[in-house]
């Protein structure tokens, strides 16, 4: 018998209020394009579905993706979580209980320079390594240290373990309680995310 396709969700959590930035930083545009759609879609590359989660100028949101014609929108969803200010935790739980598959990619808005390889590279590695319950890149530092990043690839039974969790959870510590593993890659994006003006200026010597 033909093994069935298994089928992938993406969450993108875009919900924060931007604080440490002067300006709502998902409409931010790096190269000509918004911060949200660079990591929009890498994510609509590997998965059958994505869930946007808003919170913070929702409405906002919903327009800026109905109006960039940058995405197919048929396969995403925009889903408003009103308990945003709870945390991030809460945003990734609103996501799990709206995605229809039991694989997971949980990733940011605000780190929009993760390569479409390391995505890719995320799902075939989770296809062969089965034992594990998610699996994430990680990187070596300049002090030999290894540092993970994002995004996260995660099987159905974290995802039900999420949905289980109250909002003021911490996905590190729900992790704990499953078999992870972590490849070495060369992608400084999975470690770099956008909050303040200097982290832009900075991705710009960095990444361009």
């Amino acid at each position: 018998m033909k093994e069935e396709k298994a089928k992938y969700s993406g969450i993108l959590l875009a919900a924060g209020n931007s604080s440490r930035m002067n300006k709502w930083k998902i409409e931010i545009e790096i190269q000509n394009i918004p911060l949200l759609f660079h990591s929009l879609q890498k994510l609509e590359t590997v998965c059958d579905e994505v869930i946007v989660v808003g919170g913070c100028n929702f409405d906002k949101l919903v327009e800026l993706i109905e109006r960039t014609k940058l995405v197919e929108t048929g396969n995403i969803k925009v889903i408003c979580n009103q308990q945003y200010q709870a945390g991030m935790f809460s945003s990734i739980k609103t996501g799990m209980e709206n995605a229809q598959y039991g694989n997971v990619f949980i990733a940011l808005a605000d780190m929009p320079f993760i390569s479409t390889e390391t995505y890719g590279l995320l799902k075939t590695k989770f296809k062969v390594e089965r034992q594990y319950d998610f699996i994430q890149p990680a990187m070596i530092l300049e002090n030999g240290k290894r540092k993970k990043g994002h995004p996260i690839l995660i099987n159905d039974k974290v995802k039900l373990a999420i949905k289980r969790e109250n909002d003021s959870s911490i996905l590190r510590e729900v992790l704990r309680n499953f078999s992870g593993n972590s490849f070495l890659c060369e992608d400084l994006g999975i470690n770099y995310d956008i909050d303040t003006e200097a982290d832009l200026l900075n991705a710009e010597k960095i990444f361009y």
